[in-house]
């Protein structure tokens, strides 16, 4: 039979150690929590992105219907905003 794993950590309160299933317990809580972290990280930047437009699009609401709209117009705190071809289109002219 192979060898269960066992952990030793020398602590200042003496040597803790663990074998066999709390080894794997402890590796699969880290991965867990490593997992839910990076969802969580993604999602945050996902709603940045989703309120950022939102506010762009509250601001091009004010803005009289067929009255042409070009990204000089559009006031700085919206830039980041912008969809990358606007942007992009803006850097070739």
């Amino acid at each position: 039979m192979a060898e269960q794993p066992e952990i030793k950590i020398k602590t200042a309160f003496g040597e803790i150690s663990a074998g066999g299933g709390i080894v794997f317990i402890v590796i699969a809580l880290a991965a867990l929590t490593g997992m839910v972290a990076y969802e969580g990280f993604k999602r945050f930047h996902e709603h940045v992105h989703i309120l950022c437009g939102i506010r762009l699009n509250a601001y091009l609401y004010t803005i009289p219907k067929g009255e042409d709209i070009t990204w000089q117009q559009i006031p700085a705190e919206y830039w980041e905003c912008l969809p990358p071809n606007v942007l992009n289109r803006t850097k070739q002219q």
